[in-house]
């Protein structure tokens, strides 16, 4: 059986864990992330595109 000193606790609470970033801040992140994508995604469609000219 393991001894209580080898055995890793949890964080009773969200504030104890010391996330880097907020919840709110982890959101808006997801939501740039996913804008950047979209951004690429057109970008990259556009420059397979023939030039008409």
């Amino acid at each position: 059986m393991a001894s209580a000193s080898s055995v890793a606790t949890k964080p009773a609470t969200v504030e104890e864990a010391k996330l880097p970033f907020d919840v709110k801040q982890q959101i808006e992140f997801l939501h740039l992330q996913a804008d950047i994508e979209s951004l690429l995604q057109q970008l990259q469609a556009l420059s397979r595109r023939p030039i008409e000219g």
